[in-house]
């Protein structure tokens, strides 16, 4: 999680955009209610995911003080990158030196960084709905079966695409994307492989 002060003695909670890839797109979230006690380690809210249910623990004994109703309502919202209406919840600390246990970004960024390559995790901007790995297809035919991959899945869902990576393919992925009407929203590349994100769209080709 993050955790962001927003006054003295309290702070706003969320969780690091890397979760995105470590449990799959939120399902549905439910913190404990405004006015809750939560001592260190016990769940601050429980988490359904496509990979993951469980807690989110409390790093030290806290109060909720608000929890983010716009989030409550829309979880996925919650894995994107921080900014002001992406919050969890904001708390109060309820013991001395929690300072101690936490991990400034500076600190915590080479730690994830590290995670991140080791386990070759790819962070986008948005979560996906669904991960199509089209590994071993000729280049020559990637994007006419991207195209009728794609089709089976719902207008506006995400698709996380992982193919072999060619040169000039994020070139080819763009231009596919004007052709067809889905939105690349971004790729990257790692080695030999290219990982993008595309938004499915609601035209579909004559006949289908």
């Amino acid at each position: 999680m993050w955790l962001s002060e927003i006054d003295e003695g309290r702070l706003r909670v969320g969780v690091l955009q890397v979760t995105q890839t470590l449990w799959g797109k939120i399902v549905s979230i439910r913190p404990k209610p405004v006015g809750s006690t939560v001592e260190a380690g016990r769940s601050i809210c429980f988490v359904e995911s496509r990979r993951f249910m469980g807690h989110l623990a409390a790093p030290f004994s806290l109060r909720i003080d608000e929890v983010n109703r716009v989030v409550a309502e829309n979880p996925a919202l919650l894995q994107r990158p921080p900014r002001e209406d992406n919050w969890l919840c904001s708390v109060s600390p309820l013991e001395g030196g929690y300072v101690g246990r936490l991990m400034r970004w500076e600190e915590a960024r080479s730690v994830l960084e590290e995670m991140i390559s080791s386990r070759g995790i790819v962070c986008f901007d948005e979560p996906p709905d669904y991960v199509y790995a089209a590994l071993g297809i000729d280049c020559s035919q990637l994007l006419m079966v991207l195209s009728d991959k794609i089709e089976g899945y719902p207008s506006g869902a995400l698709i996380h695409v992982v193919a072999d990576y060619n040169q000039g393919a994020e070139r080819d992925l763009e231009k596919w994307g004007e052709i067809t009407g889905n939105e690349v929203l971004g790729y990257r590349v790692m080695g030999r492989i290219i990982h993008a994100l595309v938004r499915s769209s609601a035209t579909r080709r004559p006949g289908k």
